[in-house]
C-alpha cells in the first residue's frame, strides 16, 4: 500500500471518530444518567485552584461544569485571565465551562472577551436537566420589574425539564463571612420555590455549605482556590458546613440525584440524595460543621426585551472548551496530521 493511500485511510479513521462523537456527544439520552461538577471562587489561590482542577480531571472529567463566579481577582487584569486559562486548560479541552459572573469580575468586558458567554445571564439544557445562570454579582439587577427577573420568570415557566438548576454568585443562604444576602432571598427564592428548582449553586463565601429551605437545596461552593473563610453568621437552614477547598459532583439517574462534595485531595464528604417529587425537608438548627485551617447545549440568550415563555431555542453559541460539538477538534487533528506528513 502506498504512503499516500495510508494517509487517506488514517484521515478517514480520524473523521469517523470525529463524526461518531459529534453524534453521540457528551449529552445523555432522555431519562439516562448525567454527571456534572461545580466549583467557584478560584481567584488568586493558584496552587489550590490547580489541585481542585486536577482532581476534577482525575475523577471525571465531567461532560461540563459550572463556575459560580470570582474566576479571577480583578476582572480588569487580562494577565489574571491568562493564569485562569492556563490552570483550567486541560479540563476545558474535554469539558464545557459554563461560568457565572462574580463581584471580582467587576462586570468587565474581559469576562465576555475571554469566555464568550451569550450575555450576563443565560440558560441551557442537558439531558433531562435545565440550567439557568444569573448575574447576581453586585452589578446585575435582578429584582421584580427588571429585565433579568422577567426573563427568569419566563425561562423557568417555559422549561419542561424535570430537573432544574440555577447558579449565580451571591448566596441567599450562607453561614460564611459574607453571610446570607436577604435581598437576593426576598427577590429570587420565591421563584425557585414556585417553579420547582432542585438546587441553587452559589459562591462568594469561600467554603462549602448545603442548606435546605422550603424544599429547595442551596449549595455554596466557593472553595475553588481562594483563601478560605470561617463560619461567621447564623444560618438556620444550614445542613452541612466545611471550610475546605473542594468541588461538587452531581449525578442524575432517572428520578434520583446523587450529590457529593469532594476535597482537592479526593476525600469525599457530605453525600446527599434528592428524589424527584419528594419534598426535601427544611434543615434542622444543628448543621454539621467541619473546620480546617484557613491558610490558604441548548441555549437561551440574554434578551433585550422580555419575551413570552417558550422552549429554549437552538443554540448559536457554545462556551469555551465545549465538547458537545466535536467538530471543533477537527482543525486540531488536521494540523497535527499535517505536521507529521
Amino acid at each position: 500500500m502506498s504512503r499516500k493511500a495510508k494517509r487517506h485511510i488514517t484521515l478517514a479513521l480520524l473523521l469517523t471518530v470525529v463524526g461518531f462523537f459529534s453524534l453521540v456527544g457528551r449529552t445523555p439520552a432522555q431519562g439516562g444518567s448525567l454527571t456534572f461538577m461545580v466549583l467557584g471562587d478560584t481567584r488568586t489561590g493558584h496552587a489550590a485552584h490547580r489541585s481542585v482542577v486536577e482532581k476534577m480531571l482525575e475523577l471525571g472529567p465531567p461532560p461540563f461544569y459550572l463556575h459560580t463566579g470570582d474566576l479571577v481577582d480583578f476582572g480588569s487584569d487580562i494577565s489574571q485571565w491568562d493564569t485562569f486559562l492556563d490552570i483550567e486548560h486541560d479540563l476545558m479541552q474535554v469539558s464545557t465551562l459554563y461560568p457565572a459572573m462574580g463581584n471580582h469580575e467587576m462586570n468587565h468586558q474581559n469576562y465576555f472577551d475571554v469566555l464568550h458567554p451569550p450575555g450576563p445571564w443565560y440558560s441551557f439544557d442537558r439531558g433531562d436537566a435545565h440550567f439557568v445562570c444569573l448575574q447576581v454579582d453586585g452589578y446585575g439587577r435582578y429584582t421584580p420589574g427588571q429585565p433579568q427577573y422577567e426573563w427568569l420568570v419566563s425561562d423557568l415557566a417555559g422549561t419542561l425539564k424535570p430537573w432544574k438548576f440555577v447558579f449565580f454568585h451571591i448566596p441567599p443562604y450562607s453561614s460564611g463571612s459574607h453571610g446570607s444576602d436577604l435581598n437576593v432571598r426576598q427577590a429570587l427564592c420565591p421563584l425557585f420555590e414556585q417553579y420547582g428548582v432542585t438546587i441553587v449553586f452559589n459562591g462568594h463565601d469561600h467554603d462549602y455549605e448545603r442548606s435546605v429551605a422550603n424544599g429547595v437545596t442551596y449549595i455554596v461552593t466557593g472553595g475553588g482556590g481562594a483563601p478560605l473563610y470561617q463560619k461567621g453568621h447564623d444560618n438556620p437552614a444550614s445542613v452541612y458546613f466545611a471550610n475546605v477547598h473542594h468541588f461538587v459532583q452531581i449525578t442524575l439517574s432517572d428520578d434520583t440525584l446523587y450529590g457529593v462534595a469532594i476535597k482537592s485531595d479526593g476525600t469525599e464528604f457530605d453525600h446527599f440524595t434528592i428524589v424527584l417529587g419528594e419534598v426535601t425537608p427544611t434543615a434542622s438548627l444543628t448543621p454539621t460543621i467541619t473546620n480546617t485551617p484557613t491558610d490558604t447545549p441548548t441555549l437561551t440568550r440574554t434578551p433585550t426585551e422580555t419575551s413570552p415563555a417558550t422552549e429554549t431555542a437552538t443554540p448559536t453559541w457554545m462556551p469555551m472548551g465545549a465538547p458537545g460539538d466535536y467538530s471543533i477538534y477537527l482543525p486540531l487533528i488536521m494540523k497535527e496530521y499535517g505536521s507529521q506528513h
